[in-house]
Order: C-alpha cells, then sequence, then structure tokens
C-alpha cells in the first residue's frame, strides 16, 4: 500500500497514509508486527528523528515488553532490509548505535530475536553486513562509529563468534 501511495503522488492521500501509519505505530491493540513496519515507514519518510527512533527501539526492546512481542516488533521494523541496512548509513548507524548501546544482560535476551529476524535475510546480506560491521566507519560525525585499526585477538576471540551467532553465519 505504501508503494501505492507513493506512486499516486497526491499530497492530500498521502498525508492520510502518513497519519494512518502513524496511528499503527502508537495505537496500543495494534499487532507488534504491525507496530515495528509503521515505525519504519514513519522513520524512512522523515516523519520521526534518530533520536526519537533511538527512544522507540529502546522503549520496545524494554523488559516490560514480552519476548514475543519485542520479536515481533523488530520482525516488523527490519523486514526485508538486509540490502537497506547495507546501503542506508542513517539506518545502519541507528540500529547499530543502538545494539552498540544495550546492556549485557538485555543483549543477551534479545540476541534470539535479533538472530531470528537476521536469518531472513539471505546468505550475501548477512556476510555483507558482517564486513559492514566490522570495517563500517560513519560518515556522520555526530553519531561515528570508529573502525579500529588493530585488534586484541583474545577480545576479538569472544566477539567474533557471538556476532557470527548473531547474523546466522556458520563458522568453521
Amino acid at each position: 500500500m505504501d508503494y501505492a501511495m507513493a506512486t499516486l503522488n497526491d499530497s492530500e492521500m498521502s498525508d492520510m497514509w502518513k497519519e494512518f501509519i502513524r496511528q499503527m505505530q502508537h495505537t496500543a491493540h495494534v499487532h507488534p508486527l504491525l507496530s515495528g513496519y509503521a515505525s519504519r515507514l514513519m522513520y524512512d519518510k522523515g516523519e520521526i528523528a534518530p533520536e526519537a527512533m533511538q527512544h522507540t527501539l529502546s522503549f520496545y526492546s524494554s523488559v516490560g515488553n514480552s519476548p514475543s512481542d519485542m520479536a515481533y516488533w523488530f520482525e516488523g521494523f527490519l523486514r526485508s532490509s538486509g540490502s537497506i541496512l547495507l546501503m542506508d548509513d542513517k539506518l545502519w548507524n541507528l540500529i547499530n548505535t543502538w545494539v552498540c548501546g544495550l546492556e549485557e544482560e538485555t543483549f543477551m535476551e534479545l540476541l534470539p530475536i535479533l538472530r531470528r529476524t537476521f536469518s531472513e535475510f539471505t546468505s550475501p546480506e548477512r556476510r555483507k553486513l558482517d564486513e559492514k560491521a566490522k570495517y563500517y566507519q560513519s560518515t556522520d560525525t555526530t553519531v561515528a562509529v570508529p573502525v579500529a585499526t588493530g585488534y586484541h585477538a583474545e577480545d576479538a576471540s569472544q566477539v567474533v563468534p557471538l556476532v557470527c551467532r548473531l547474523l546466522g553465519i556458520k563458522t568453521e
């Protein structure tokens, strides 16, 4: 429907569609899958600032939400996003900053949910996302992620298997 509305290119209908999406995003009785997808659509349209989206990501990953609701929300938010995460540095930075900011306990609780979501991406997308996670350097100076010039083998031996599990990459 979103594609059809964009193709129609009618400002009045587009405004009505955005308002409908906004309602789906904020209504308590909407399934989390649809709420997550609505949040993503609003973010893609520039209707949600990155700071507000960061707050929304934190809200949906909070302890008060059931794991199934979290799983559905993230599945909706990241739906068909493998290629988009590779090309859209702002979305990549948003997700990367949020994941890096999670406390260890929260991250471990969300890991199966995130893994399930990432498992829907194609193998080439997951492989390229893995490479991007290793070597990414943001061009946005407000949320820059520095690229390491060296690494500590002991630290890497603990982190790399976890990232591979998250992305569903088999290591040998």
